[in-house]
């Protein structure tokens, strides 16, 4: 079963390599400068149409850059800023969706974050690679989705991110072990000094440049999901959670003090999502996934869904274009 499943996943990836047209196209607008990343929806449609609901929806205007790891990754996708009222809050989810691991985590790719052991259950957490020794994300946990690569020089922007100091901020939220920081000292992070909005990698906006005729339909991605979501994990948001990872019941709390220009934690979400990539709790070292890509035959249902969709968009291009 293991070698078809291997089999159907690398037959998918031919057929929805047979044609080629527009990528889509999205640029991050953030406080570091703007770079641009070129989506893979032709290999991964089911993860680029999930990202770009969220890109859509608005769910991540003023989201931040909670993670970094030297070497490693930045991570984002998972909490907004409220610029106005000075809150961290948490990106709302969607269901999960189905892991599409073809292709290989270098530097510069984009890809999406997911759950310890859970191969299909990214939902809008994203990270983008610093090394190509990333690689060997590619057999972790069934392998982590790369949807896209940063373009041009904006890796230039993501190394300027990735060199900002680095701060334990857990006593602001459980996520923020590796918080990146701008305009801060080494006693400032020593002392825990309030945050504002100067200090935070904010993504004030992903802005969609160009669109690709080729994503997944709506429908057929919507579908997937919600059988996925429904057939093995619920799409709650506490589901999605460690108890470890729990934030306070009680009402807004305040860091530092009680300044307008500190940062405080929203109790709107009882739960702070799981960082799939977090060595708190392996030393710094992963276990391989024996399921090698597994999502049971949910994954499999899944991939005859997105052979056949391929096979559809490649027949309807051959007759346009004769």
């Amino acid at each position: 079963m293991q070698c078809f499943h291997n089999f159907l996943a690398g037959a998918t990836l031919s057929l929805l390599a047979l044609s080629s047209a527009q990528a889509a196209t999205v640029q991050f607008q953030t406080v570091m400068g703007d770079f641009e990343v070129e989506l893979f929806d032709e290999t991964t449609p089911v993860t680029v149409a999930n990202f770009l609901e969220y890109v859509e929806a608005g769910a991540y205007t003023n989201s931040i850059v909670h993670r970094s790891v030297n070497d490693f990754i930045i991570q984002g996708g998972g909490f907004t800023f409220d610029i106005e009222n000075s809150q961290v809050e948490s990106v709302q989810q969607r269901g999960p969706i189905l892991n599409e691991p073809f292709l290989s985590n270098t530097r510069g790719t984009i890809a999406m974050a997911k759950l310890p052991d859970q191969p299909d259950s990214a939902v809008n957490q994203w990270f983008i690679n610093l090394e190509d020794s990333n690689e060997f994300l590619d057999s972790v946990n069934g392998g982590f989705t790369v949807f896209g690569k940063v373009t041009d020089k904006g890796m230039e922007i993501i190394d300027a991110i990735a060199d900002l100091k680095i701060a334990d901020y857990r006593s602001l939220n459980s996520s923020f072990k590796e918080l990146p920081l701008r305009g801060v000292t080494s006693a400032d992070i020593r002392n825990k000094v309030p945050l504002s909005e100067d200090n935070l990698v904010l993504i004030k906006n992903i802005m969609i440049l160009s669109a690709s005729d080729t994503n997944l339909d709506d429908n057929a991605a919507s579908s997937i999901s919600s059988s996925l979501s429904s057939s093995s994990t619920s799409s709650t948001s506490s589901d999605f959670s460690d108890s470890s990872q729990s934030s306070s019941t009680s009402s807004d709390i305040a860091i530092s003090s009680s300044s307008s220009s500190s940062v405080l934690v929203s109790s709107s979400s009882s739960t702070s999502p799981v960082s799939p990539i977090d060595f708190s709790n392996s030393s710094n070292s992963f276990s391989p996934d024996n399921s090698n890509g597994g999502g049971g035959s949910t994954s499999l249902l899944t991939l005859f869904l997105l052979s056949f969709a391929a096979i559809a968009r490649g027949t309807r291009r051959h007759f346009r274009r004769q």
